[in-house]
């Protein structure tokens, strides 16, 4: 898995359609989690923005973008949502 970013209202309803949604052939992909989300943050669109893993390689699927962070795919591939592991507190006593 690799990871994309999108804009969150657009691709949770495609996610949850019986068909699915697909990153299509050129889109942008980055190896890491981290990496895809601080390109949120440093471009300040995490407000409406999330970070979706993507079914593809990074060295087969993927093609480098001269100066950047990201590659882009040479292929469609599925988007999948990305649940974040959540710290919870720990409870005393249980």
């Amino acid at each position: 898995m690799i990871f994309t970013v999108g804009v969150t209202s657009i691709y949770d309803s495609h996610i949850d359609s019986p068909k699915g949604f697909q990153k299509g052939s050129g889109g942008s992909v980055w190896r890491f989690y981290k990496d895809a989300y601080e390109y949120l943050e440093k471009t300040d669109h995490a407000k409406r923005q999330s970070v979706y893993a993507v079914d593809a390689d990074w060295f087969k699927d993927t093609v480098a973008v001269e100066k950047e962070s990201f590659r882009n795919l040479k292929k469609d591939s599925k988007v999948y949502r990305v649940l974040r592991h959540v710290n919870l507190p720990k409870i005393e006593n249980a």
